[in-house]
């Protein structure tokens, strides 16, 4: 069974009609590497036979993933295939011969329409709900509309997850918000789209907003480097630079040793590392001194980062900055790229007296500058050790895609409460409070 309620985020339903040509396989593959979190294999006038081995081979694509795969239907088929679970319509089989069969560590998806169906399901040990149709579907021709505040209900009525099904497009998601949905599943707007890897980007972004943001947010606490701005492909060497610059020959990786610490936590190492004859705050002063015409006269802000502040100042949704970098660094970029005049403060991590990777007081300090509580304020970062700090600590997390921190997107995506490839993909309707 599922403990992880993220596990419902995005809940993929294939439909052979939408492969064009293309392998399933290859379809569900291309869902997962965007942010499914969660596999239906439909197949209604498929021999079981047939069934059996499409199943067989999508499970192995989950498999690969660690994504469940969910049979619709068809107990003996999820059994065969070893799949992850079940999903059953009201007129399938019920609940308690479904476990019976499949055993206690399947998961047992139900249809529900009904507060009253849903509390039953839920009695006989159904593990989530499907409900809908939300906003009315094509691809299931018995689907009728299940109005959004009778879905609120069903939500509110029972302990396990609801997923919203029927009809589910980024453009309508919205509607949603405050219902306290788990996750949307989604047939035709993942599958029959051009791109379906970009399609389930935005679809989980969306779905990520309105579980983690129901209460809304009111504040954000951004990162600067790889998050505001596009600036990290500058400190990928900075600390071999440096080096080089003193004449001392690096040894190592001392850039991405020196890439979690504060410019003070980095300099030090580098001094105690290499026996530098230098103070910590001198190397402080020469990293920012070979690195400073970047932010002043270069660096760009991240794509969207300027719309995006721009609503939050309509949403009166204040913004303050968190950062390990220099003050001095940032205020030359922010000025320059037009940042500043959406910021009502910053704090750095030498301010703070303590990195992100130690302590959360940067993003408390932060937080200070417009008083909201850290359950209503939303931390965004790009690395890791922010995010397990961050959340740890109380806040919202989101962390945003950046090229420099590759190897730590899939940890990122499952630690973050919210995760985003551009800007572009939030929606401050949904952030902010109110339904």
């Amino acid at each position: 069974m599922i403990k992880d309620r993220k596990k419902f985020r995005l809940y993929a339903i294939t439909d052979r009609r939408f492969c064009r040509g293309a392998a399933l396989v290859r379809q569900v593959e291309q869902a997962i590497l965007g942010g499914a979190t969660i596999v239906q294999l439909r197949e209604k006038k498929m021999p079981d036979e047939a069934f059996l081995a499409e199943a067989r081979k999508v499970k192995a694509v989950c498999d690969r993933y660690h994504v469940p795969l969910i049979i619709n239907d068809n107990v003996e088929i999820a059994v065969a295939a070893d799949a992850a679970g079940v999903h059953l319509g009201q007129d399938d089989m019920g609940v308690e011969e479904a476990r019976e069969k499949l055993g206690p560590d399947k998961i047992i998806g139900v249809s529900a329409r009904t507060v009253e169906q849903a509390l039953l399901a839920e009695r006989q040990g159904a593990d989530y709900l499907g409900s809908g149709a939300v906003f009315g579907t094509s691809t299931k021709e018995d689907a009728s509309r299940l109005p959004i505040p009778v879905f609120a209900d069903i939500c509110r009525s029972v302990s396990i997850p609801v997923i919203a099904i029927g009809g589910v497009e980024d453009w309508k998601m919205r509607q949603l918000k405050g219902t306290g949905l788990s996750g949307v599943a989604v047939v035709s707007a993942l599958f029959g789209s051009g791109d379906i890897r970009r399609e389930a980007e935005k679809l989980r972004c969306l779905s990520d907003q309105l579980v983690a943001s129901k209460e809304g947010i009111e504040g954000i606490v951004f990162d600067m480097d790889g998050v505001l701005l596009d600036s990290m492909p500058v400190w990928e060497t900075i600390s071999s630079g440096y080096l080089r610059s003193i004449g001392i020959e690096p040894a190592g990786d001392c850039n991405s040793f020196v890439r979690t610490k504060t410019m003070e936590g980095g300099a030090e190492y580098l001094k105690n590392t290499y026996q530098i004859e230098k103070t910590v705050p001198e190397i402080v002063q020469g990293i920012v001194d070979i690195i400073f015409h970047h932010y002043r006269d270069e660096i760009p802000a991240k794509p969207g980062v300027l719309n995006f502040l721009e609503e939050m100042k309509e949403a009166q949704i204040p913004a303050v900055v968190a950062t390990s970098g220099d003050r001095g660094l940032a205020q030359a970029a922010f000025a320059r790229t037009g940042i500043a005049p959406y910021l009502k403060g910053m704090v750095t991590c030498a301010e703070a007296g303590a990195g992100k990777a130690e302590s959360p007081a940067v993003y408390d300090q932060a937080r200070e500058l417009f008083g909201k509580d850290r359950g209503r304020v939303l931390v965004v970062e790009d690395s890791l050790h922010g995010i397990e700090t961050a959340k740890a600590a109380g806040y919202l997390t989101a962390g945003i895609y950046d090229p420099a921190s590759e190897q730590e997107q899939i940890s990122i995506r499952q630690t973050a409460d919210i995760y985003f490839h551009r800007f572009s993909e939030l929606d401050i309707h949904i952030l902010r409070g109110g339904v």
